[in-house]
């Protein structure tokens, strides 16, 4: 099709639109016709296709093609972007939600040019129409990569879209108060790719913490999920150390402490999350010790849980300088082999007990590609700069919910103390005092037999099947003493 006839379907194609431009009786000339007012008003009420309604919802449908078509000069020259700009604020739901869903390809189309975009799409995040906003969630970041393209010759660049900052947390807001949780997922695993858009400081003082308060607050499952890794994203592309740590604490703390049994489930999951995309480093500062505790918590399912990570806590160790954590990695192993009574908690703990013995232990000089190529990506986002001050924009990430964040999570009675207890089982004690020692007895023989620095890191002192056996033959003698007792 040459120019010609491109300016003809250019011309045929708003003038088609025209009547579209009468919204609610206003004129284009900026008069008001009250016969216009009371015919629309009447067909709204009586017919809900109207005519015109009609035609607009197939122009609307029709827009991106009809770019793609006429190439994005004649789209700025020609006046099809105040068309657009008509179409979004059209009195009927469905024209402006299939052109919110339509609309980023009119930013691809468009390209450096796409910002002029801009008020149409803040207008349509901005309605108070459901079917439109989450019409708008499938591409959404991919309407808003574009706006943040290049800038025009003698034009500013634009900085994070502070502009529709407000309309984005409003459209969450709105959405998150239905029962679209499917679409609330969905919008909450677009904000993940908002970390290429804003900036940092808007992240963490406007995104961050309505994330970190749904993380408790929201009761769908997926939606939890959702926030989590969109939180973890954020704390991997963060780009000041101290923004960082303050959202790992609160994560941390607000998680592994919770009051809630799902709650630190899901701290067992951002564990998972954290060591895909994190350095040994990281992972051993925030995450290491709370991961730990978990293992003696009250609930069987978390201790279940929770005995998944004891193989990947070993692998983020090294030694010698790691060697306190192995330590209790040992320790708290031992003491959940012997103070374990669930019979499906002990049977995952012995099998995460002998894959812990089978991993191995890296050492400081040794190399490691993988972790060195995480740090690097972690790094990457980081600016360098002399001081910053968090209280410079005068506001902080809350607690998570309403969490008493002082408070630990509960625990088991696990000593060998509190276990003597029950019915004066002095039996009981006992046997698992023998266990013990027989413990000790193994870790004491294996760091005696090896006697180079690779051996030691690579077989570390860690309970094996042996180990396993020594707690069922006590677990076993145990119980026929306290039988032979009673009777």
């Amino acid at each position: 099709m040459d120019e010609q006839r491109k300016e003809w379907y250019v011309r045929y194609f708003i003038k088609l639109c025209k009547p579209c431009h009468i919204q609610n009786g206003t004129v284009e000339n900026g008069g008001t016709d009250p016969t216009v007012v009371a015919i629309s008003m009447d067909s709204i009420e009586k017919r809900a296709t109207d005519v015109k309604d009609s035609i607009a919802y197939l122009c609307a449908y029709n827009f991106p093609a009809v770019c793609y078509n006429v190439g994005s000069r004649l789209v700025l020259e020609s006046g099809l972007l105040d068309t657009l700009t008509a179409l979004s604020t059209h009195h009927h739901y469905s024209v402006k939600r299939v052109l919110a869903a339509g609309i980023h390809e009119v930013a691809k189309i468009l390209g450096n040019d796409s910002r002029l975009l801009l008020p149409t799409y803040q207008t349509l995040l901005e309605d108070s129409n459901t079917e439109v906003l989450i019409a708008l969630i499938p591409n959404l970041s991919t309407a808003l990569k574009s706006f943040v393209s290049p800038p025009l010759k003698g034009q500013s660049p634009t900085i994070g879209l502070p502009d529709l900052i407000p309309a984005l947390l409003d459209q969450e807001e709105h959405v998150g108060k239905t029962r679209e949780w499917r679409a609330y997922t969905s919008l909450i695993e677009a904000w993940s790719e908002l970390t290429t858009i804003l900036t940092p400081e808007q992240i963490h003082q406007k995104f961050a913490p309505r994330l970190v308060k749904l993380v408790s607050t929201h009761a769908m499952l997926p939606v939890k999920r959702a926030v989590l890794r969109t939180l973890v994203k954020f704390l991997h592309t963060c780009k000041y150390v101290q923004q960082r740590h303050d959202l790992a604490a609160q994560m941390v703390k607000g998680l592994s402490r919770g009051k809630k049994f799902n709650q630190r489930l899901l701290f067992v999951e951002m564990c998972h999350l954290v060591l895909d995309k994190f350095s040994k480093k990281f992972f051993k500062e925030h995450c290491f010790t709370p991961a730990l505790l978990l293992i003696n918590d009250s609930t069987p399912i978390v201790r279940i849980k929770s005995s998944t990570l004891l193989p990947h806590l070993k692998s983020q160790l090294k030694m010698p300088s790691d060697r306190p954590l192995l330590q209790q990695l040992e320790a708290s192993s031992r003491r959940s082999l012997m103070s374990e009574r669930n019979k499906d908690v002990l049977s995952h703990i012995q099998r995460a007990v002998i894959e812990l013995d089978q991993g191995d232990v890296k050492l400081d000089s040794e190399p490691d590609p993988d972790d060195r190529r995480r740090e690097e990506e972690q790094n990457m986002f980081i600016v360098r700069e002399e001081r910053y001050d968090l209280v410079k924009g005068k506001t902080s990430l809350p607690e998570i919910g309403s969490l008493d964040i002082g408070r630990k999570a509960p625990t088991r009675k696990s000593s060998l103390a509190s276990l003597t207890t029950d019915h004066g089982d002095h039996h009981s004690a006992r046997a698992r005092r023998k266990m013990s020692h027989a413990v000790v007895s193994i870790s004491s023989r294996r760091s005696s037999t090896t006697g180079s620095q690779t051996a030691t890191s690579r077989r570390a002192s860690m309970p094996s099947q042996h180990l396993v056996d020594v707690a069922n033959k006590a677990r076993k003698s145990s119980s026929v003493k306290l039988k032979s007792g009673h009777k």
